[in-house]
C-alpha cells in the first residue's frame, strides 16, 4: 500500500449535534491516531483518552496491515465552542518481526509504510530552517555556556546561531524611564508617567526620540488613528526584568507637545514596577476601525420559565379555576382585587402549601405577586398581597391590590406567577429622648376624688385641686348668666309625661298637661261664645273671590291634596293646577324647584379615561343634590365606567356612579348611586372623577339635580 498525501491532520468544529468524526488517512494502530479537543473561547486544547472520551472505527479492511481509514466517534458530542483535531503520530519503536512472516513481501511492505508515517511526524514536528538559507550555515547550537535568560538568535554573520541577552531581541520602541510626573519633556529617550503609581496613571509623556536616537513621531502621533472608541494597548515592559511591565488602553488624541507627546491612557494590568533609568520598551496594538454594523441577528428561543406555571383563564367567578388554572376576580387587569390559584400548577405539581405561606409576613402588605406570560412576554401584572390566603377547596384565593399591568391577556396562555415576600415588621424602636421643654408639670400630692387641676398661679409649673366655683370660672359658667339656675317649676315642667295633642298650662299652683274640653275651658274658649261654630254658610263665604265689579264667593272644592291656585282672570274665578311639573313641588307650605345641572366631561369622539376633576363647577349658592346621573354617547364593551362627585375633593356619594357595560345611561345600573353628603356651599368647587373607563366609552355627560336653599 502506498502512501500518497504528506497530510495526516484533520479538523472540524463541534455544532452540538455531530458526534462521529472522519479520518480519512491511512494508519496502522488505532493508538498511532491522536484527538484533541480544542476550547475555543480561552484557545486551551485537551487530549482525549480512547474508550473514555472516544472510540475507532476502521472504514475498510487493512491492507498489510493498514487501514485506509477510521471514524472516530466522540462519546460526548463537542458544542460549538469546540474544535475537533485527529492526527497521526505514530510511535518510534519497532514492532516488526519479520521472522515468521509467510508473505515477506507484504510484511516489508507494511514496515515501510510505518517508517514513512514517523518520517511525516518528524516532518510536521520539527523545528525547519526557512527556505534559502545559506549552505555554509551552521545548523548545530553552540555549546551552552550562555547566561540564565539568554536565549537563541542568528549571529551578525548569519552563518549561524549565537546566544544573546534577552533584552537585545527585545520588541518594540526602547526608551528609559524617568520617575518626574510633571507634564513637560522628560529628556531625549526617556518616557513617564503622571503618577508614580501606575495603576492610577492617566497620562504618558513620551518623547519624540526613542532611546536608540530614532525620531519616532510619526509612530506616535499614530496611536490615535483608529475609528475604534478604544484606539489601542500599549504596554511598558522592563528589558532587564520582563516580569515587570504595565499595560494601559488608549482612548482619546495624542497631543504634540513639540518635543514630546502626551497620550490618554486607562490602566488594564500590571506587575512590579520601574526604577529611575530602567530601560523600558514601549509596545503599540492598534485596535481595528470601527466595522459597519452587522444585521440583525435571529430572536433567541424563550428563557426558562421562573415560577409556577399556570394558565390564565378569563372567568371571573369565585370557584375552583380547574387544575393547573388560574383567575381573577375582573377581566380588566387594572381593576382586579382578588386572585383564584389552583392547588397544582401545570405540572401536576401540589403548590397549595407555597401559596399558603403568602400571609406569613408579619407586615400589613405580606409580599408581591408577580405575572409574566411565557409566549407573550409583554402580558405582565404586578400585585401586592395584602390579608390572608384563603381555602377554597381545590384552590386559594388571595386578596390584591393592582400595582401595574400591561400587553394582551389570552384565555389559555401560561403564565409563571412568583411570589416576592415581605419581610417580618420589625421589633419595637427604642423610646426616644425626652423633647427639649421648659420644666417638669407637678400636682399635689394627695387628690380628692373628682376634682378639676387647675395651674396653680399665672406662668406656674405646678398644678392644684380646683373647688366647684373655681372650675366654673375657669370654664366661664356663671349661673344665672351662662347656665340656668335651678328652679322648682323648671323642674315640675321636666317631670310631665308628653301626650298626644296635650298643652302644658298653669294651674295655679303647678304646671299640668291639659287636653280637649279641660284645655279650652282653661283658655277661657266656649265655642259659641268665645270663637265662632262651624257653618256652613261661613264655609261658602270663604270660596268668595273678587272680581272687577267688586267680590265673588264661589264654592272652591277641597282638592284633598297640595295644590297651587291662582286668579284665572279669563274665567274671571280662582282655580288651581291641576297638575304640578315635575321641576316643582310643595312641602307644607314651601314651594319647592328643582334645578338640573349637565357638565360635559369628554367630547364625543374620544375614548374617556380615568382621571381627576376632568370637568369642575362651583355653585355660586347654597344648594341641595336631590339627584345626580351621567350617560354616554358610545357604550363601553366590557368594564363599568365608574364617576365620583367631590366636593372641594371629598366625595359626595358613598356609591359611586356607574354606567353598566353596552348600556348608555346610569338610569339602568345594577347598582344605582348612593348620596352621602347633599349640601354643598356656595363657592365650593364640584369636581368630576373617573374612576374606571371601560373599553371603548365615548361622550360622557354628568348631571345633578339640586334645589336652592340661599
Amino acid at each position: 500500500m502506498t502512501l500518497s498525501t504528506t497530510v495526516s491532520r484533520v479538523s472540524y468544529d463541534g455544532d452540538a449535534s455531530t458526534s462521529a468524526f472522519s479520518f480519512p488517512y491511512k494508519y496502522v494502530s488505532s493508538a498511532d491516531l491522536v484527538v484533541v479537543l480544542v476550547d475555543e473561547d480561552d484557545g486551551s486544547e485537551t487530549v482525549q483518552t480512547i474508550t473514555t472520551h472516544y472510540t475507532v472505527a476502521a472504514t475498510g479492511a487493512a491492507a498489510n496491515g493498514v487501514y485506509p481509514g477510521a471514524t472516530v466517534t466522540m462519546v460526548l458530542t463537542p458544542g460549538t465552542d469546540k474544535k475537533v483535531v485527529i492526527y497521526r503520530r505514530p510511535a518510534f519503536t519497532q514492532e516488526f518481526d519479520f521472522e515468521g512472516e509467510t508473505d515477506a513481501l507484504a510484511a516489508l511492505n507494511r514496515f515501510a509504510d510505518y517508517i514513512m508515517m514517523r518520517l511525516q511526524r518528524l516532518e510536521n514536528d520539527g523545528v525547519k530552517l526557512p527556505k534559502g538559507t545559506l549552505s555554509g550555515f551552521e545548523q548545530h547550537l553552540p555549546g551552552l555556556m550562555g547566561e540564565a535568560g539568554n536565549v537563541v538568535a542568528i549571529n551578525d554573520d548569519e552563518d549561524g546561531f549565537e546566544y544573546v541577552a534577552f533584552e537585545a531581541v527585545s520588541a518594540g520602541l526602547k526608551y528609559a524611564w524617568d520617575t518626574g510626573t510633571s507634564d513637560a519633556d522628560p529628556g531625549t529617550g526617556e518616557i513617564r508617567a503622571n503618577h508614580a503609581t501606575l495603576a492610577s496613571a492617566t497620562q504618558l509623556y513620551i518623547s519624540e526620540t526613542d532611546g536608540d536616537g530614532g525620531t519616532v513621531s510619526a509612530i506616535l502621533q499614530a496611536f490615535d488613528d483608529s475609528t475604534s472608541t478604544v484606539k489601542g494597548y500599549l504596554t511598558l515592559r522592563e528589558a532587564s526584568a520582563p516580569e515587570n511591565f504595565v499595560t494601559f488602553s488608549v482612548s482619546g488624541s495624542v497631543t504634540d507637545a513639540g518635543s514630546y507627546d502626551k497620550v490618554t491612557v486607562t490602566y488594564v494590568a500590571g506587575n512590579g514596577g520601574f526604577a529611575a533609568a530602567d530601560t523600558v520598551y514601549l509596545i503599540f496594538e492598534r485596535t481595528g476601525d470601527a466595522g459597519a454594523t452587522g444585521s440583525t441577528g435571529a430572536s433567541g428561543s424563550n428563557g426558562a420559565s421562573i415560577g409556577v406555571v399556570q394558565a390564565y383563564s378569563t372567568t371571573t367567578t369565585d370557584s375552583d379555576p380547574g387544575a393547573g388554572i388560574f383567575r381573577f376576580n375582573n377581566a380588566t387587569i387594572a381593576s382586579v382585587t382578588a386572585a383564584y390559584l389552583d392547588n397544582v400548577d401545570a405540572n401536576a405539581v401540589t403548590v397549595s402549601g407555597y401559596i399558603d405561606t403568602f400571609d406569613d409576613s408579619t407586615s400589613t402588605l405580606r409580599g408581591y405577586l408577580v405575572f409574566r406570560g411565557i409566549t407573550t412576554g409583554s402580558a405582565f401584572a404586578v400585585f401586592s398581597v395584602s390579608g390572608s390566603v384563603t381555602d377554597g377547596t381545590g384552590y386559594r384565593k388571595l386578596t390584591l391590590t393592582h400595582i401595574a399591568s400591561g400587553g394582551t391577556w389570552t384565555n389559555g396562555e401560561s403564565f409563571a406567577w412568583s411570589f416576592h415576600r415581605n419581610g417580618d415588621k420589625g421589633d419595637t424602636g427604642a423610646t426616644g429622648p425626652a423633647g427639649a421643654g421648659s420644666g417638669d408639670v407637678l400636682g399635689p400630692a394627695t387628690h380628692a376624688d373628682s376634682t378639676v387641676p387647675l395651674w396653680n398661679g399665672a406662668n406656674s409649673k405646678t398644678l392644684k385641686d380646683a373647688t366647684a366655683a373655681q372650675g366654673r370660672t375657669a370654664l366661664g359658667l356663671v349661673i344665672g348668666t351662662d347656665v340656668q339656675a335651678y328652679d322648682a317649676q323648671l323642674a315640675d315642667v321636666a317631670g310631665l309625661t308628653p301626650t298626644d295633642n296635650g298643652v302644658i298650662i298653669g294651674n295655679g299652683s303647678n304646671f299640668v298637661v291639659e287636653s280637649g274640653a279641660t284645655l279650652k275651658t282653661s283658655l277661657g274658649l266656649t265655642i259659641g261664645t268665645d270663637v265662632q261654630a262651624q257653618d256652613s254658610d261661613l264655609a261658602a263665604v270663604a270660596a268668595l273671590t273678587t272680581t272687577a265689579a267688586g267680590r265673588s264667593i264661589l264654592a272652591y272644592t277641597d282638592p284633598n291634596a297640595d295644590q297651587i291656585g291662582f286668579w284665572d282672570d279669563s274665567a274671571g274665578a280662582w282655580a288651581s293646577f291641576t297638575s304640578v311639573p315635575p321641576e316643582l313641588s310643595i312641602s307644607g307650605t314651601t314651594l319647592l324647584l328643582t334645578h338640573t345641572l349637565w357638565i360635559k366631561c369628554s367630547d364625543e369622539t374620544t375614548e374617556i379615561t380615568t382621571g381627576t376633576n376632568k370637568a369642575t363647577y362651583v355653585f355660586p349658592f347654597n344648594v341641595t343634590v336631590v339627584a345626580v346621573g351621567a350617560s354616554l354617547n358610545t357604550v363601553s364593551s366590557s368594564g363599568n365606567p365608574t364617576i365620583d362627585i367631590n366636593e372641594g375633593g371629598t366625595t359626595i356619594l358613598s356609591t359611586k356612579l356607574t354606567i353598566d357595560a353596552g348600556e348608555k345611561t346610569s338610569l339602568t345600573a345594577a347598582t344605582p348611586a348612593v348620596i352621602s353628603d347633599s349640601a354643598i356651599a356656595a363657592g365650593a368647587e364640584v369636581g368630576i372623577d373617573i374612576d374606571v373607563a371601560g373599553t371603548g366609552a365615548k361622550g360622557l355627560v354628568v348631571w345633578i339635580q339640586y334645589r336652592r336653599t340661599s
